[in-house]
């Protein structure tokens, strides 16, 4: 149901430089739109290979202010995605935003959580860059919401949404016609508290996602271990619930290469790192720069800035501070890189991000900054400048959210997770990025295995994986079943329309059950795209088709069967 395609970077294989290794952007919209930033998120919403950005502003001023929806044009530009539903709301207060495709037809949706006792807002992803504010499918109530968080707890195959609230929190249940219910019992939702951010992470390595919350006004953090069984269980032991701290971030990640998940978390003052001891318990880091530094912190992101195989750690400021780069040394050191571009501005900074929009295979980054005047504050664009390197770049189109990638090269093993949401009301990119400098001095042409956890259960094992590029993995294509009458000849009808740009219709009839497959060719006989690999009963079925990231030109579509073999030609022209 999943399908690889590589494509192949040709880079200089050089060791990354340690220093200097950012250039601060200004020329852009992106970062010359003046206002009150408070969250920030990288997708594809265009299905183009290229992340966009959404940012979302808060402000106490009663100023109306709008999310705003940035289209990355290629070569580092960027643009106002224009007349857009998601730009058209009369919301001033908007603070968190995520990309996750609930619906799985390929396109990223999104979901902004609000202020000010307003209900969130959900946006269904038509295609061509058009939305739907979607009001009917998930009981949307009146809250006052801190980040947004999507995963699929209960492995069902089906997105499920978290929405913080200062209050008791609203979790929904994704449902296979695309609604959600609302969960009403269980910990994660009857517990009160300033709750502030959260994050999913499988800390346990059990293969399900584990909550974590971080509180304000110095309670303790909440811990739910998920039971495998739809419900959770609240840690109540352990220092993640028993430091106290004033939370405004937090974000998961292996920061030491030991195969298991630690944790960060920001606070109006010390932060916190802890050490994932394998046990389900974890050890409180006290020592060194990242624990004791003093900081009104909000955002923090893992990423390997500078491709050396382990994860840093990017730490946004608030009130007029400056941000924090840590440099991850091994052996539970980092280094406060108080020279790099984006650790040297005073500002007011809230969400962050690290995403790779100019596909060099490094990881950028973008801030967001509040401000404390009527006028609100530019955001931050960093375009990482570090010497080209080692990497592997896994690119998860439509889904992924929750997927959970291993990567083994000899003795170096590493985990990263697709987050849908992390930080201060943020996302990273949903894409997997390992840097793999630490190989420049001893080189491999390929990883000795690549392991994918698809958050529905399933796993992909990848062998001999060649390095230095991208690998596109597509989720599953949108297929519906339109009659369960069993029909009395098999068929592949041409799609309609045709031309078209940049979704058709493929209808296609199956007499007796058993696998089936429908692939995708361009005129040279490449396959690129996989549409429907599995099992299904007869009757007749219908594709919606998105080829979005698909170049103009001549297609051919071929369905497989035991029985029935059949190709019919469309044509993209966008």
């Amino acid at each position: 149901m999943k399908k690889i395609i590589p494509l192949l970077f040709i880079l200089c294989f050089l060791s990354a430089s340690y220093s200097q290794m950012f250039q601060k952007i200004s020329n852009q919209p992106l970062v010359t739109e003046q206002g009150f930033g408070s969250g920030c998120a990288w997708g594809d919403y265009n299905n183009d290979g290229k992340l966009d950005m959404i940012v979302t502003s808060y402000n106490d001023f009663g100023a109306t202010t709008y999310p705003l929806l940035y289209k990355n044009m290629g070569n580092g530009n960027f643009q106002l995605a224009g007349d857009n539903t998601i730009m058209t709301n009369s919301l001033y207060q908007t603070l968190a935003c995520a990309w996750g495709d609930y619906n799985y037809d390929g396109r990223m949706d999104l979901y902004i959580a609000t202020g000010l006792n307003q209900p969130d807002l959900l946006y269904k992803n038509m295609g061509g860059g058009n939305f739907t504010r979607i009001t009917n499918c998930v009981p949307l109530v009146n809250g006052h919401s801190g980040g947004v968080n999507w995963t699929d707890y209960n492995k069902d195959g089906y997105l499920d949404i978290l929405s913080v609230q200062h209050g008791t929190n609203l979790l929904y249940k994704g449902l296979p016609n695309g609604d959600f219910q609302q969960v009403t019992t269980g910990p994660i939702v009857t517990d009160n508290g300033l709750h502030r951010r959260a994050v999913w992470g499988d800390y346990n390595n059990d293969k399900y996602p584990d909550l974590f919350v971080a509180n304000g006004d110095f309670q303790n953090d909440n811990l739910y271990l998920n039971n495998k069984n739809g419900t959770f269980t609240k840690i109540i032991t352990g220092p993640v619930v028993t430091s106290g701290g004033y939370g405004s971030g937090c974000a998961w990640g292996d920061y030491n290469n030991d195969g298991w998940l630690d944790l960060f978390v920001a606070n109006s003052g010390k932060n916190f790192l802890y050490k994932n001891n394998q046990n389900g318990t974890f050890t409180k880091i006290t020592s060194g720069a990242i624990a004791n530094d003093e900081d009104n912190s909000f955002g923090c992101n893992w990423g390997d800035y500078d491709n050396d195989g382990d994860l840093d750690m990017f730490v946004a400021n608030n009130y007029g501070q400056k941000n924090a780069l840590y440099r991850n040394d091994g052996n539970d050191n980092f280094t406060r890189m108080n020279s790099e571009a984006v650790s040297t501005d005073n500002s007011s900074s809230v969400g962050s991000a690290w995403g790779d929009y100019n596909n060099d295979g490094k990881l950028d980054l973008f801030v967001v900054n509040q401000g404390s005047g009527p006028q609100g504050e530019n955001d931050y664009l960093f375009k990482n400048t570090g010497a080209s390197n080692w990497y592997l770049m896994l690119k998860f189109w439509g889904g992924g959210i929750g997927t959970r990638v291993k990567i083994r090269i000899g003795s170096y093993v590493a985990i990263r997770e697709v987050s849908g949401g992390n930080g201060c009301s943020s996302q990273d990119m949903p894409w997997i990025h390992f840097g793999l400098g630490f190989l420049a001095d001893n080189p491999v042409s390929a990883a000795d295995s690549v392991i994918v956890d698809w958050h529905d259960g399933t796993t992909e094992i990848l062998t001999n994986v060649t390095l230095n590029q991208e690998l596109d993995f597509f989720g599953v294509v949108p297929v519906q079943q339109i009659s369960s009458e069993v029909p009395t000849v098999y068929s592949l009808e041409q799609n309609y329309p045709n031309p078209f740009n940049p979704v058709t219709n493929i209808n296609y009839s199956i007499v007796t059950g058993g696998e089936v497959r429908v692939t995708l060719f361009d005129i040279s006989g490449k396959e690129v795209d996989v549409l429907v690999d599995g099992v299904q009963s007869p009757g007749k079925y219908a594709i919606s088709y998105d080829a979005s990231r698909l170049p103009s030109g001549v297609y051919f579509y071929r369905i497989q069967t035991e029985g029935f073999t059949d190709t019919k030609k469309m044509i993209l022209v966008k």
